[in-house]
């Protein structure tokens, strides 16, 4: 098998084009800027030529206005570099009136590489392309700037993706790649991660242009019937990541990864996608599209859809592609309203006010345009729900329902319409069988990369149809895995059945997932386990091990509850008490304390408070074996029917005392 050229070295120098970086003879990194490296790279990949400075000035900064002085600066820093100061020069020689050219002997070395990112590299071909030649003088016609459109960037995007399922249906079926221990990792055959694109724009608030790209590249993918692709949350995973391309693949169980770039520039866009085998790293495919913004929507070239016809004509059990409303594309075409909702899905992972108002400011330029009246009400609900109370609660929940609503209306096959008035419902309304109903709607008109089955999970649990929820959560991780909080409420699940080692297993995937900074939060969870497994002094020392803060107080609440010292479990419950009385969660986290400790009358009173302010507790209480060793009691029942829920004695979540007693019986 034929490897890529990954190092190239001269004169004891080593050019590693993957880690973009620039040993000396001692192994010594050398320091350079992007775009000297990318200068070097260029002269090193094109040494046979001349380099143009016009040529150099368009590769290195494609489609920018630039003064052929930062070109200048450019050599200069590189002669530095490799000492190439004296004269004649050994490596980077000028060549009068024409430009540059690299004059050492290079040695190119190849292997299996590791993945290559689209800023590895001036574009995401594994060979180096044609220089592009002066504006004017023969100039490449698919560079950025040359004013001719082959088409939109949507259509060829649906074609890409034709073209590699087309390609997957034909391609040998890999084996699996080997894991560090030796043993292959199940791979599914006909199996692809989307990575999120890298934004090579200068701007770097265009980065919810690149992610949203990814994520319709995500969507249309999973359109094609057995084709097996990773969900956004666990591919987004690996955005900056050094590791290789078996590894990833390894981690997310795929044959093939695509990864790639995307830069917008004034008018125009550029992508580079990539496809690379995770079992050796070989390139499969690679292509480069250069497209004006104006045409991003192009969805009636004739030509463009008879080549996609005639390519999924030859596929097998595919369904058709993506609509309009699904990859994310509003049918008029706006895409002044596309970038507002673009960045109203990139401001929802850490802003809903913000992302309120881009979703508003979409359907204001587009009043038909569905997928942003879906968000706008989703965001409204989750808003509502987390940050209102009173009347303002009642109206937004109100506006959250017709903006919904207006979205189903508009595109009545939209699943994705179905699950957000679900948890609408259940957010506002507690309508917990309404909400069961549009699921029943929802789930057969969605992929299964979709959020859906987790949000679907969710409901059940909170009806007490756990053992339900546990299959839909897995379906989630099957096409998910690495989502931290689809494998919490899986790891939560599991301990409500008494399954405490698959439990252990879980929590053991979140640790390994988190930063290692961030792993000593995890031993709240683990603290939790310990009590469920009647184990109070292991408890009590990871919930002193969690770090300072809110958590910690909580993990030792519970933990000193269970035993020991009264005079320390009451210091810690007035704690608890003194610093959670009032918060949105605290009246739940007390409750639970209560309950460890015993207290039926704290415990109902707790809860009370709890529904009177937010109803945190409807959620989980159905789930929660600490508030489940009273689901006998007739408060438990009134509580449940007063939350919409079903009677305690409907959940197949266990009580703690029937936990422990299961666990003293195992061993």
């Amino acid at each position: 098998m034929e490897g890529q050229v990954r190092h190239f070295r001269f004169e004891g120098f080593q050019l590693d084009s993957v880690r973009r970086e620039l040993r000396d003879p001692a192994g010594q990194i050398l320091p350079l800027t992007s775009k000297a490296f990318d200068v070097l790279y260029t002269l090193v990949t094109h040494r046979h030529d001349v380099a143009s400075k016009d040529a150099l000035l368009l590769a290195v900064w494609p489609g920018r206005v630039v003064e052929e002085n930062n070109l200048t600066q450019a050599i200069a820093a590189l002669r530095r570099a490799l000492g190439d100061d004296a004269s004649p020069r050994r490596f980077i020689v000028t060549v009068p009136g024409r430009g540059y050219r690299f004059v050492a002997t290079v040695d190119e070395v190849t292997d299996a590489p590791r993945l290559r990112r689209a800023t590895d590299v001036p574009i995401a071909r594994g060979d180096a392309p044609p220089l592009p030649s002066p504006a004017g003088k023969g100039a490449d016609k698919n560079a950025l700037g040359t004013g001719r459109s082959i088409r939109r960037l949507g259509l060829l995007v649906a074609l890409l993706v034709a073209g590699l399922v087309l390609w997957f249906r034909m391609a040998p079926a890999p084996t699996g790649a080997p894991t560090r221990t030796g043993v292959p990792a199940p791979v599914a055959t006909r199996s692809i991660a989307v990575l999120p694109l890298v934004n090579v724009s200068n701007d770097q608030a265009q980065q919810f242009f690149s992610d949203g790209l990814s994520e319709t590249l995500i969507n249309t993918l999973s359109r094609f019937d057995g084709l097996k692709v990773i969900g956004r949350s666990s591919s987004f995973r690996f955005r900056d990541s050094r590791e290789d391309s078996r590894d990833i693949g390894t981690q997310l169980g795929v044959a093939y990864l695509l990864s790639g770039s995307v830069q917008r520039i004034g008018d125009h866009v550029r992508v580079s996608v990539e496809v690379v085998d995770t079992a050796d790293g070989r390139t499969l495919y690679a292509q480069r599209f250069d497209r004006p913004y104006q045409d991003l929507f192009a969805l009636q070239d004739e030509i463009a859809l008879a080549v996609a016809g005639a390519l999924l004509g030859k596929l097998p059990h595919v369904h058709s592609m993506v609509g309009v409303v699904e990859s994310g594309h509003p049918a008029s075409g706006n895409l002044e309203a596309y970038t507002a909702f673009l960045r109203g899905a990139h401001a929802m992972l850490g802003n809903t006010r913000q992302a309120i108002e881009y979703f508003a400011e979409a359907v204001r330029l587009d009043p038909d345009y569905a997928q942003a009246w879906l968000w706008l009400g989703f965001s409204r609900a989750i808003s509502a729900r987390y940050l209102e109370q009173g009347a303002a609660l009642r109206a937004t929940c109100a506006r959250a329902r017709a903006d919904i609503e207006t979205a189903i209306r508009l595109a009545p096959d939209f699943g994705l319409g179905y699950s957000a008035l679900a948890v609408q419902r259940t957010s506002c309304d507690y309508d917990w069988n309404g909400a069961l109903e549009l699921f029943a709607k929802a789930l057969p008109r969605v992929t299964g990369t979709s959020p859906v089955h987790g949000q679907y999970s969710r409901v059940l649990a909170s009806l007490g149809q756990v053992s339900k929820a546990i299959d839909a959560r897995n379906r989630q991780l099957a096409a998910d895995p690495l989502t931290e909080d689809g494998i919490y409420w899986l790891f939560l699940m599991q301990a409500s059945l008494g399954q405490l080692d698959d439990a252990e297993s879980s929590l053991r995937r979140l640790r390994n997932l988190a930063a290692p900074e961030d792993r000593a939060w995890y031993s709240n969870e683990q603290s939790y386990l310990s009590l469920l497994r009647g184990d109070q002094g292991a408890a009590l020392a990871q919930a002193r091990a969690v770090p300072p803060g809110s958590v910690r107080e909580r993990a030792l609440a519970l933990a000193l509850q269970a035993g020991g010292n009264a005079g320390e479990a009451d210091a810690a419950l007035r704690r608890l008490i003194e610093s959670e009385g009032r918060t949105m969660l605290g009246s739940y986290h007390i409750a639970r304390t209560y309950a460890l400790r015993g207290d039926a009358d704290a415990v109902f009173e707790w809860l009370d408070r709890d529904w009177a302010n937010h109803g945190t507790a409807a959620y989980q209480i159905l789930l929660d074996p600490l508030l489940l060793r009273f689901r006998d009691d007739p408060r438990f029942a009134a509580f449940c029917k007063s939350a919409g829920l079903p009677p305690p004695s409907a959940s197949d979540a266990l009580g703690i005392d029937q936990i422990r007693a299961r666990s003293a019986g195992s061993h």
